[in-house]
């Protein structure tokens, strides 16, 4: 007789470079509690066992990424799923270009506009690179000219003529 081991394997993951479509916004996720049923092999039957889930929160932005489908420019936007919070990390913000590496994850749920069943695809992050900063300008209560101090001189000694 054969036995087949499973192993815990991680997905396969992806990396795409592109930018940031919005800054990342959080996902506040309450603590739950759940009562499911699992196999308890020491019994051999079925158990029903209660799951603890802690409050967690994480971050969601987009991404866009440019590419060639034959002679046509496209744009593809990839939804994040941030749950280690990488982006606050490095300060990205919107128009920044990243590397980012993750993992595809899809989920079912209801659309909120036609209110019908739907899937949901994210890239679930792992690693993140900003390659480039958008240049930001000042805020417009601090323009330029008075972020930088005028330079201050002092008045010259003169010699006295003997």
């Amino acid at each position: 007789m054969t036995s087949t081991a499973k192993t815990k394997t991680t997905p396969p993951s992806a990396t795409f470079y592109g930018n940031v479509g919005n800054d990342p916004e959080t996902l506040s996720f309450e603590a739950r509690s759940e009562l499911v049923t699992v196999y308890d092999p020491i019994i051999d039957d079925m158990v029903e066992k209660l799951i603890d889930a802690p409050a967690s929160s994480a971050l969601r932005f987009s991404v866009a990424v440019n590419y060639k489908d034959g002679e046509e420019d496209r744009t593809r936007w990839i939804n994040i799923f941030d749950p280690e919070k990488l982006a606050a990390k490095n300060l990205v913000r919107k128009g920044d270009r990243v590397k980012i590496t993750g993992y595809f994850r899809t989920r079912q749920g209801i659309d909120t506009k036609t209110g019908e069943p739907r899937e949901y695809r994210n890239l679930v992050l792992q690693a993140l690179h900003v390659e480039k900063r958008k240049v930001r300008e000042l805020p417009a209560e601090a323009p330029a000219a008075e972020a930088t101090p005028e330079p201050t001189t002092t008045p010259r000694r003169t010699r006295k003529a003997s």
